[in-house]
């Protein structure tokens, strides 16, 4: 990957962001995940097209991660049902979720959905489901991807 940057001239060299680079015009193409269509979506004059990730090494394969909806149990009914109903209302606006906040939807049935598949540039990475793994469980993973809180 350096040698593209360096050698190969592919890249700028010392592009702070790939991501700004790309929505700017200097950057050709970025690897990125579907939340990242946000910011292209609403960058004026942007004009992209989504693909899958290539296969390495002979073995089609990307990361994923995911969000979690979790409530603590403090025994009061009230509390509960109002949870309930958010986590809920959640759920079944989840093709909205997807949409503007770039996230593909947790319910199959959605995937199938012709409002889904609508969303041009969510096809490739819906493509990737039946081979995304998440992270492994790594004790100082925050501090090693560089997501420390600041």
């Amino acid at each position: 990957m350096r040698d593209l940057v360096y050698k190969y001239k592919v890249a700028p060299e010392r592009e702070e962001s790939a991501s700004q680079g790309f929505r700017k015009g200097i950057v050709a193409m970025e690897m990125n995940g579907l939340w990242h269509l946000y910011d292209c979506n609403n960058t004026k004059g942007l004009h992209y097209e989504t693909t899958p990730i290539p296969t390495f090494y002979n073995h089609p394969a990307v990361w994923t991660n995911s969000h979690v909806l979790s409530m603590p149990k403090t025994g009061d009914k009230v509390e509960m049902a109002a949870g309930i109903k958010l986590i809920k209302y959640l759920s079944d606006h989840i093709l909205e979720w997807t949409e503007k906040a770039g996230h593909l939807p947790v319910k199959k049935d959605v995937l199938s959905n012709p409002e889904f598949k609508k969303l041009e540039n969510h096809k490739a990475f819906a493509k990737s489901l039946n081979f995304a793994h998440y992270y492994p469980a790594i004790s100082k993973e925050s501090e090693i991807f560089g997501r420390e809180s600041t």
